[in-house]
Order: structure tokens, then sequence, then C-alpha cells
């Protein structure tokens, strides 16, 4: 592997890459080929020898650009709530909490305070499947965040239809204690993996893209409804500090 092949390489992904993105790609890259290096599988470490690396670009354009404003939420969120009572309290809870797609995954029941009207977010999905992996948090910090009336309405009538399908389906559903899991729709050709987690890496083209569609608003990420509820907070003058902590930044 020479650096004349890793440029070419990064120059095929510029178009469909973020800088951001590319920059991610060629460190871990860069990483391979140095720990192939030290384990003599290589000569040398090829990365470190290529002109103009990715870089990802100073400030929060990106960010900025890959979220909605309140109209453009609202809008998403009364399509979303009209797909289901799973999909209606994911999208409502990842627009007002802020969590990371990982950590909406792996939340638990056990973790949620329907009384209260908050969520205690200390892990995240690793690995999905029927033997499911979960890690703690980026950060490692565990946070309480206090919910919108709106959203706890949602989570209980998801609950509640989960625990309906859960009965109908008790032979095959595996149950993880996760707040959300895949839905019967979700596994016509394998009813074993009713109750897994959601598989989030692709979880944007089955169950966000098309809601975005039928609301008629801008298309963003996933990722983006974090950048959303950021976005919006700071827009309605919550100290940035709170917004920190809730978005479970280290700074």
């Amino acid at each position: 592997i020479r650096p004349l092949d890793i440029e070419a390489f990064l120059a095929t992904k510029q178009v469909t890459f973020a800088p951001a993105m590319l920059e991610k790609v060629f460190t871990i890259l860069s990483s391979a080929l140095k720990a192939a290096a030290r384990s003599g599988l290589v000569v040398r470490n090829a990365a470190s020898a290529v002109a103009n690396k990715p870089r990802a670009p100073e400030g929060h354009f990106e960010a900025v650009s890959n979220c909605w404003n309140a109209d453009d939420a609202a809008a998403f969120l009364a399509v979303a709530r009209n797909a289901g009572p799973q999909p209606a309290a994911f999208f409502s809870l990842a627009l007002d909490s802020g969590m990371r797609k990982s950590e909406l995954a792996g939340l638990r029941w056990a973790d949620v305070d329907l009384q209260r009207g908050s969520v205690l977010v200390q892990r995240q999905l690793l690995t999905g499947g029927p033997e499911p992996e979960f890690t703690p948090t980026k950060g490692k910090r565990a946070r309480t965040i206090d919910l919108a009336s709106e959203t706890v309405a949602l989570l209980k009538a998801h609950r509640a239809h989960q625990a309906k399908v859960k009965m109908r389906h008790r032979q095959d559903y595996r149950d993880h204690g996760l707040v959300f899991a895949k839905p019967w729709v979700d596994v016509d050709q394998s009813p074993k993996s009713l109750g897994h987690p959601l598989p989030v890496n692709n979880l944007g083209e089955r169950e966000f893209v098309p809601l975005i569609t039928a609301a008629k608003v801008p298309p963003i990420t996933l990722h983006g409804l974090r950048h959303t509820c950021a976005t919006l907070l700071l827009a309605a003058d919550v100290p940035s500090k709170v917004v920190q902590e809730r978005l479970g930044h280290k700074k």
C-alpha cells in the first residue's frame, strides 16, 4: 500500500462523505496501518506520508445545517405521532432529550420514570442481535433528563402497546427490557428477532426518511435530531451549561 493508493481512495469518497466523516475514515485507516506496521504485516504506515490529509472544517457549519427549526420539528412530530406508538415515542424522545441514537436503542424501561417524567441515560447499544451488548455512555457519565409532558404521554402509550405485543407473541418475544425494540412488522421473515434491539445502523433509511418525506421538511440525518434539540434549546435561551449536560457533552 502506497500513499498514492490512499490518496486515490480518499478522492473517490469526497463526493459521498462529509469532511468530518472523511477525517474519521482516514484516522481509522491510519491507526490500522500503524498497528499492521508494528506487527510486521506492512513495511511502514503509508498513511503518515499522505499529502493533504482530510480535515474537518473549523466551526459548526455541518451541525447547524443538519438540523430543523421549530416549525420543521413540529411538522415532523405531527407525522411521526401518526405512524404508530413506537415511532411516536421514539422520535419525540429523540427531539426532546437530545439522546444519541445508540443511547435510545439501549434505553431500558428500568431507566424510565414515567411518574416523575425523566429518563436515566447510563448505557448505549454496542451490538444488536439475539445477544445484544451494551456499554457505558460516551464520556462514561450517566445523566438524568427531565421530559416534556407530551413525551411522557407518548411513552406511556407506547409501553401499553408494547405490553400487548409481548402478550400476543409471548412465545416469540425476546424481552431484553428495552424501551424500543423490533416490532412485529419488522420481523416477518424472522419471528425470533421480535424484541431485539432496533437496527441502529439503517434505522434512518427504514424509518426516518419516509417520515421526513411525508412531513415535507428538509432532509437531515438521524443524528440531526440531536443537533435540533440543542439548537432549539439555545434559541429558547436555555443556558449552554444546561444544554451541555442534557446532551452528555464533556465540555
